[in-house]
């Protein structure tokens, strides 16, 4: 077993004490946990990693002042007995990243403005200051300062290089025919109408199992059949998924009696993915048939077991319609799940062996749910995620990006009572303004990437039942919430016009 040692501050309250104990050791050529055993006594962290000796990245979340509470990643660390200064650490990770990757943009053509450079360079000058002090309280404020630093320069960083990315794209003529879409399943009332058309080109039709097949064979298409006709009057795109979510809050309660048993949740699955494939496969002809089935423990099925269930739910389509496009959607794409002792793939190796399997997809849908757990991810900043879009384009399948980030952090009764807010960090805490930032900065950074073929909001109404909590684009009341502007301008700022690419 691999151990690492890393000093902390003293006198830790019970939420940092508790932060601290969910950090994890990371490797491997996708950076992805490794199970990991954590001990906190006192100003130590002990960090085990049990499945073999080897250098790691260990990822913590951490308060950085002005970001908010992000998860990061330390540089590769080698196992030893002395320990790491845990703040000091954290630092060198991200202004290494920092570094290395405005050098790569650099070399690439993509220059920088001149306060990018010189945020950097304070960066890196508080980082070495930190490393040379020997007085602990204060090398932690100066590590502090050099990631409070390094993560603004990323942010202005990713913000500047979206804006090169889709200058360049109108300067070759290249149709950005992306996708800005949100999931709509009920008709918005005037004038909220009219604001969603003008606001997205794509509607996307959720058809969730749990609503349309509340009680076996018993189904209710009104409340899709209402939006389709709605959206198509509109003429706008139109997808539809996921369709089933490997959620309790996605599966029908009557499933449950079928917990364990892969051959009857399969054919209930298929049963269901055809009946809505064949009511509607004239009309919409892009389909997210699943999510989540990479981290799925919710119908008692083993890794092996949910790999070939999605596949066979890809075939189950393709029997009907080889010409339907068919995506696959997948939670936790950093693979936070797989810290534990359950899980062995990545959700980036499940990808990997459902395309090596030979599965024609169309796309990947990567959910960008943060600050919200378990189904979500632990708060990222725009550089990370960045990373995460690249890395995932390596497997030569388009990709999309599902996202979702709440407006405050308030008790949501039409949520999924088993999703909650706070314990998985915040970007700029939770407010109206700080989801509208998290929306404009993280859907740019998204589709001005030429493989990202569409961005999903995943609700549009919170006085409508949804998945993740207060993260609609209207409030309970009906307001209009800001992030909803900063899609739009999005919109009509690189996306305008697209209305050519309507599937009918």
């Amino acid at each position: 077993m691999g151990v690492m040692h890393f000093q902390v501050p003293g006198n830790l309250s019970a939420d940092e004490a508790e932060r601290l104990r969910r950090v994890y050791l990371a490797g491997d050529y996708d950076h992805s946990p490794v199970p990991t055993r954590t001990i906190l006594n006192g100003s130590m962290l002990t960090v085990r990693r049990d499945d073999k000796d080897e250098s790691s990245w260990l990822m913590a979340a951490s308060d950085v002042p002005g970001i908010g509470r992000v998860f990061g990643s330390t540089s590769t660390l080698m196992e030893r007995e002395a320990p790491y200064r845990l703040y000091v650490e954290l630092a060198r990770g991200k202004v290494n990243q920092v570094r290395s990757q405005a050098a790569e943009w650099k070399h690439a053509g993509l220059p920088l403005r001149p306060e990018i450079e010189l945020g950097i360079r304070e960066a890196t000058h508080a980082f070495g200051s930190a490393v040379l002090e020997v007085n602990p309280v204060e090398s932690e404020k100066l590590a502090t300062r050099a990631m409070t630093l390094a993560y603004q320069a990323a942010e202005a960083m990713v913000t500047l290089h979206a804006e090169q990315l889709f200058a360049h794209r109108r300067e070759t003529k290249e149709r950005v025919d992306s996708l800005l879409a949100c999931r709509l399943c009920e008709v918005p009332a005037v004038p909220l109408d009219g604001i969603f058309r003008h606001s997205f080109n794509t509607a996307t039709l959720p058809m969730t199992w749990r609503d349309v097949e509340p009680v076996e064979t018993n189904y209710n298409w009104d409340a899709t059949d209402r939006v389709l006709e709605w959206a198509q009057e509109q003429q706008m795109n139109v997808t539809a998924g996921p369709v089933i979510d490997f959620s309790r809050h996605g599966i029908p309660d009557w499933l449950r009696a079928w917990d364990g048993d892969l051959p009857s949740i399969a054919s209930f699955m298929c049963d269901y993915l055809e009946t809505a494939i064949n009511r509607y496969r004239n009309r919409i002809r892009r389909w997210v048939i699943c999510s989540g089935s990479n981290c799925s423990l919710t119908m008692g099925l083993s890794e092996d077991d949910l790999i070939r269930l999605t596949a066979r739910l890809a075939e189950a389509v393709w029997n009907i319609d080889p010409t339907l496009e068919v995506v696959i959607g997948l939670a936790q794409p950093w693979s936070e799940y797989k810290a534990g002792d359950y899980f062995n793939y990545s959700a980036f190796v499940f990808a990997d062996t459902l395309l090596r399997a030979g599965l024609p997809l169309a796309g990947l849908e990567l959910e960008w749910h943060m600050g919200v757990t378990p189904r979500g991810s632990y708060c990222r900043d725009p550089l990370e995620s960045g990373r995460l879009l690249d890395m995932f384009s390596m497997l030569g399948c388009p990709l999309q990006v599902s996202m979702s980030y709440p407006s405050n952090d308030a008790a949501d009764p039409l949520a999924d009572p088993a999703i909650e807010i706070g314990g998985a960090g915040w970007y700029r805490g939770f407010s109206p303004n700080a989801q509208a930032d998290w929306a404009g900065i993280y859907s740019s950074l998204a589709l001005s990437k030429g493989f990202v073929k569409s961005a999903t909001w995943d609700h549009f109404a919170d006085k409508l039942p949804h998945r993740f909590p207060n993260a609609g684009l209207i409030d309970g009341n009906g307001s209009i919430k800001p992030a909803l502007e900063r899609l739009r301008n999005l919109k009509d700022g690189h996306l305008h016009g697209q209305q050519d690419t309507m599937i009918m």
